[in-house]
């Protein structure tokens, strides 16, 4: 029998849940759940997942803001976006939201100087003057503790998080900014997009490690011993049984030391292209981003790509506005307040996704075939219009149809 090897067991391969079994192989096992060690290795280890956190954040802070009044460029533009660069609210908001991704919440801890010489309550709603908007700090889910919901279907804060607990610091939600786009009923802090990811990049190694095997395997071996005698079955099999386990392969053959046998393979390996492809759907599906984006590598124009990058910016523009305006609105918010200011405004988000030169050029190039196309249906129509005058009336002269499509031009214009 060949013997069973115990594989290592790393920090993100702990068996827990038996995933695949074979015979004459160790169990291989796929864990359910992953703790905060197991994700940050994969986050630091694996290029697939880093990208996967890091490029999400940076693709979507890539494009400038704007403080509109009305329709028109706020007077009060300018000394918002100096508070915010002094905050340096651009690069804690990354920090934050690679925060989000990783952990499943991540939080923005804002530092205020309030009006009043007495200690800060910070498990109090704000309820004072603000003096200073001092600092921004990012935290994460696995910071916070003691998690208090807002549990009634009477409150405008249904559901939504309305005190936690940071260093047995009670905080009010009054003090954070919190995002979760990953959040449910049951998780209202959301889970890490690692752990969605885990399966299919656990499921590629594995592909890998067997596909290597299998090739191994194909590899035909032939030992020639001296006094082998065929005629004794127990003496061949214990002697067969050992060369395989010490060869870790089945396809090895003992003959005697003057004979010779043919080995014709049974077939190719299995199509790794097929495997590669069902992997990274269930990663493009759990990430939201497309692989070329997270490879780095351009796909092709009949893979559907291009449309694949469209739709991944949209969908990001879409996450701004439901996830972090809301919380950059709260900051510019107070910063108003700390200002002395009261207004009306707008944030507008210039589009993620900026077209090339060439991409513009085919854009208009498009446009332009499209209005050629309607232009040529409303002519079309214009002259089935006229012949049914035509036929009602009787036949017009070439003069007076000339006349009357004249007529018809100037009506339009």
């Amino acid at each position: 029998m060949g013997r069973r090897r115990n594989y290592k067991k790393d920090s993100y391969m702990i068996p827990k849940r038996m995933f695949t079994s074979r015979p004459n192989q160790a169990e291989i096992f796929c864990i359910d759940d992953l703790d905060k060690e197991q994700i940050l290795e994969m986050y630091e280890k694996e290029p697939t997942v880093t990208n996967a956190i890091n490029f999400w954040a940076s693709d979507l802070l890539n494009s400038d803001i704007e403080i509109l009044e009305g329709d028109e460029l706020s007077k009060h533009h300018d000394i918002i976006m100096t508070r915010l660069n002094e905050l340096k609210w651009f690069d804690k908001v990354k920090e934050q939201i690679v925060l989000e991704r990783l952990t499943g919440t991540g939080g923005l801890y804002i530092a205020l100087e309030l009006a009043g010489s007495e200690e800060i309550d910070l498990s109090q709603p704000l309820d004072r003057k603000i003096v200073r908007v001092a600092y921004l700090n990012p935290f994460s889910k696995w910071d916070m503790n003691d998690v208090r919901i807002e549990k009634s279907i009477f409150s405008s804060n249904y559901k939504k998080i309305t005190s936690f607990e940071i260093d047995n610091n009670k905080i009010h939600s009054d003090y954070a900014t919190l995002i979760s786009s990953n959040a449910t009923n049951e998780n209202v802090l959301g889970i890490s997009i690692v752990e969605k990811m885990y399966k299919a990049i656990w499921s590629s190694k594995q592909v890998v490690k067997s596909i290597g095997k299998i090739a191994y395997n194909m590899m035909f071996r032939e030992f020639k011993l001296s006094g082998m005698n065929l005629q004794n079955k127990n003496e061949y099999e214990t002697k067969v049984d050992y060369l395989r386990d010490q060869a870790e392969t089945n396809n090895l053959v003992v003959v005697g030391k003057e004979d010779s046998v043919q080995f014709r393979s049974p077939g190719g390996l299995p199509n790794l292209d097929q495997f590669d492809q069902v992997l990274w759907n269930q990663i493009t599906t759990a990430t939201q981003i497309p692989k070329s984006i997270i490879t780095g590598k351009q796909e092709g124009i009949t893979t559907g790509g291009e449309y694949d990058i469209v739709n991944y910016y949209s969908r990001l523009m879409g996450y701004w506005e439901a996830i972090i305006e809301p919380s950059l609105r709260k900051i510019i918010d107070y910063i108003l307040l700390e200002q002395g200011m009261s207004i009306e405004y707008i944030i507008k988000k210039k589009h993620i996704y900026q077209m090339t030169e060439k991409e513009e050029a085919e854009l208009e190039k498009l446009v332009a075939e499209t209005e050629a196309i309607k232009v040529n249906t409303e002519i079309n129509k214009i002259n089935n219009n006229l012949s049914t005058v035509s036929d009602s009336f009787g036949k017009l002269s070439d003069d007076k149809m000339d006349s009357l499509k004249e007529l018809m031009k100037y009506e339009e214009e």
